[in-house]
């Protein structure tokens, strides 16, 4: 089910989402990568925020201009919500050119190629003449990509078809979150992919634009060198860096998960709560509010906090049931009412309970279920 762009009535969570603060990332972004064209990473409703709506305002009030999707569904959609919009879609983890390629030439969909198969499809009989050739290479993170020790047949491939120009050339780091001058798979990367544009020059195969940077790469200064940017999850707000690794990002969470109060009730301590009979850990209040694992809360929030009122955060409290969870208030704490709206994560405490979670910041904003309405507001 696709999340409801604005809710039909009261919601009981909503994810709101703030795009003025996503322009504010991207004129960041732009003052520390002002050399660079920047493709920005939208895949999975963009990270949870709503593929279409950020779509169209990057591309109207900020003038990006090429988009990043997963699959070729996402880039259908784009297409058909945003038309006559002029921008591209590249979609980057498409395997099976062979039984989808006509989209791709009829909407004017970027295929990024990663295997010798798909090379030999795109190419065979001028099947992908009307498009660019953008090229994945595998430096070392052995996901998807082709092999980077076989740059000689597919040399060989692009010669027989005629070709000798690509359009875009790019590899993806496994670990761009660690040290990128210190770490030796990043150092292997980058050395591997600096040497395949070596050779293709050599073999006369023009190489108009290159890409190695993502998120944490960019945040790093690295991969700056290269044409382009692919920044994803640094323009939703959150640091891609592992703990401890220096980055220059000072993005701003661009999203709410709000969720509505339902009821409030005493307990003393010891007291069972919810499923699972978690015990109260002391004497207090317990406010059960309408957000659950089917919107995308984790049961691992659990233990987490949620701030209210400017004091200190309330506990989640037991298990995270599939429509509620309960938030603890000891005596003397203040605790929300019926009725009222809780922050379940902001800027004030987003960090933390992905830390405490132990869910990433990409599960964190990707986990939103499609019950949950976005709502876009500037302010």
């Amino acid at each position: 089910m696709a999340p409801r762009a604005a809710p039909r009535a009261a919601p009981r969570a909503a994810l709101r989402v703030r795009l003025d603060r996503l322009a504010g990332n991207l004129g960041l972004l732009g003052s520390l990568v002002p050399g660079n064209t920047v493709l920005f990473m939208v895949k999975a409703d963009a990270y949870g925020h709503g593929m279409e709506r950020v779509v169209g305002f990057a591309h109207r009030e900020a003038r990006v201009g090429e988009f990043g999707v997963a699959t070729l569904d996402e880039a259908l959609d784009l297409r058909d919500s945003l038309r006559g919009e002029r921008f591209e879609v590249a979609v980057f983890s498409d395997t099976r050119l062979g039984e989808s390629f006509a989209p791709y030439v009829e909407k004017r969909i970027v295929p990024v190629v990663s295997d010798m198969e798909g090379l030999r499809l795109f190419l065979d009989r001028g099947r992908g003449s009307s498009l660019p050739l953008w090229l994945k290479w595998n430096t070392g993170m052995n996901r998807l990509g082709l092999p980077w020790d076989r740059i000689d047949d597919v040399v060989g491939a692009l010669r027989r078809a005629g070709r000798r120009r690509v359009e875009h050339l790019m590899t993806h780091l496994a670990n761009a979150h660690l040290p990128m001058g210190s770490d030796p798979v990043n150092v292997a990367q980058v050395g591997r992919f600096g040497a395949l544009k070596r050779e293709l020059a050599g073999a006369g195969v023009a190489v108009e634009r290159t890409s190695i940077a993502n998120s944490g790469a960019i945040e790093q200064g690295a991969g700056l060198g290269e044409t382009h940017v692919r920044p994803g999850l640094m323009l939703y707000g959150p640091s891609a860096l592992g703990p401890g690794v220096p980055g220059s990002w000072g993005g701003r969470l661009v999203s709410s998960l709000e969720a509505r109060v339902l009821a409030v009730h005493p307990v003393r301590k010891g007291e069972p709560v919810g499923y699972g009979a978690a015990p109260a850990p002391g004497d207090g209040r317990v406010a059960v509010v309408a957000a659950g694992y089917a919107d995308g809360v984790a049961r691992s929030w659990s233990g987490g906090g949620v701030p209210h009122g400017g004091r200190a955060p309330l506990a989640v409290l037991g298990r995270v049931s599939m429509d509620m969870l309960h938030l603890f208030a000891g005596e003397g704490a203040g605790c929300p009412r019926a009725g009222e709206t809780v922050a379940l994560w902001s800027e004030a405490n987003f960090a933390a309970l992905s830390e405490a979670s132990g869910l990433s910041p990409h599960e964190m904003l990707c986990h939103i279920g499609g019950r949950v309405p976005r709502v876009y507001g500037l302010g």
